[in-house]
């Protein structure tokens, strides 16, 4: 007997996947800067500022969050 795919499971599928591509990711580019391959230094020229406050970025977790939660709303709204 097979059942199609959900909604939901098709949003978890893609969530852990995403989740998984970014972990892969940043252990990936840790464990070759450790080796010493790459020997680079970014020289970014101090440029300063008029205004003292500073935009802050939003993390990416806030940002998976916010998606999971439209998600789940448009979830709701199907039911």
């Amino acid at each position: 007997m097979k059942q199609k795919p959900t909604f939901k499971a098709v949003l978890f599928t893609a969530s852990i996947f995403s989740l998984f591509a970014f972990v892969f990711v940043n252990v990936h580019a840790n464990v070759h800067l450790n080796k010493g391959e790459f020997k680079t230094e970014f020289i970014k020229p101090q440029v300063e500022e008029e205004n003292n406050e500073r935009e802050m970025g939003v993390p990416a977790i806030t940002v998976l969050g916010r998606v999971w939660e439209i998600a789940h709303k448009l979830i709701e709204k199907r039911n």
